[in-house]
C-alpha cells in the first residue's frame, strides 16, 4: 500500500502577507515547514483571505471565518490517500494560533494543536499590552505613552461598541472599524481552550 504521512497545517496569522509568515525578516513558516518535511511530515501552507491567490477580503473575515478556512484545509487533507488521517495536526503563530485554537475546538478529528506566541489573554488586552511594550522600546515619554494608550483604548471601545467614533480621526475609523478587528478584540482564549480536547503544545519566547 501507499505510504501515509502525518500532516501539519500551518495557519496564517494577522501579519502574514504570504505563506512564509515573514516577521522581522524571518520566514517563520518556511523554516518550520522545511524542518517538519525533513522529519517525514506532510505540511500544508496556504494564503489567507485577500492575499496571494486566495479570494475574499481580510478585513471582512472574522476569526471564525478564518477558522472555517483552516477547517476546509483539514477536510482537503483528510481526502488525500497519502495522508495518515488520524495524525493531522494544526499549528498557528500569533493570531494564526488563535484561529488554530478555534478550529481545534470545533473539530475533534484534528490530532493535536500547536500554539506559537499565541496570546493567552483577551484580544483587546493583548493589543494594549503590545502597544505598551512597543512604546517602552521606542523610549517614548510618560506623557506620550499615556496619550497613545488612551487613544488606543478609545478606538477599541468604539470598534467593540459601535459608538464614540465622532471624537476620533476619520482615517482611524477607516483603518480600525472592521469585522476582523472587532472579532480579534472581543476574542477570549480561555473560553475556547476549555473546549479543546486534543493534546496542546504551547511555545512562548521570553524576549
Amino acid at each position: 500500500g501507499r505510504l501515509r504521512h502525518p500532516a501539519v497545517i500551518l495557519v496564517p496569522g494577522a501579519r502574514a502577507v504570504d505563506r512564509d509568515e515573514n516577521l522581522a525578516g524571518v520566514p517563520i513558516y518556511q523554516q518550520i515547514a522545511g524542518s517538519l518535511a525533513e522529519r517525514g511530515f506532510m505540511v500544508l501552507r496556504y494564503d489567507r483571505r485577500g492575499f496571494g491567490q486566495s479570494g475574499g477580503r481580510v478585513e471582512s473575515a472574522t476569526l471564525q471565518d478564518s477558522a472555517d478556512d483552516a477547517l476546509a484545509a483539514f477536510r482537503w487533507l483528510k481526502k488525500r490517500r497519502d495522508v495518515d488521517t488520524s495524525r493531522i495536526s494544526i499549528l498557528g503563530h500569533s493570531e494564526g494560533g488563535t484561529v488554530a485554537m478555534i478550529a481545534a475546538s470545533r473539530e475533534d478529528d484534528i490530532a493535536s494543536l500547536i500554539l506559537l506566541a499565541t496570546p493567552g489573554i483577551r484580544g483587546a488586552d493583548a493589543i494594549l499590552e503590545q502597544q505598551s511594550q512597543q512604546l517602552e522600546q521606542m523610549q517614548a515619554t510618560e506623557a506620550e505613552r499615556t496619550a497613545k494608550i488612551e487613544l488606543q483604548k478609545r478606538i477599541q471601545l468604539a470598534v467593540i461598541s459601535g459608538v464614540g467614533w465622532e471624537n476620533l480621526p476619520t482615517d482611524v475609523r477607516k483603518q480600525a472599524d472592521t469585522v476582523w478587528f472587532r472579532s480579534l478584540l472581543i476574542f477570549d482564549p480561555s473560553t475556547v481552550i476549555s473546549k479543546v480536547k486534543q493534546p496542546v503544545l504551547i511555545v512562548q519566547g521570553s524576549l
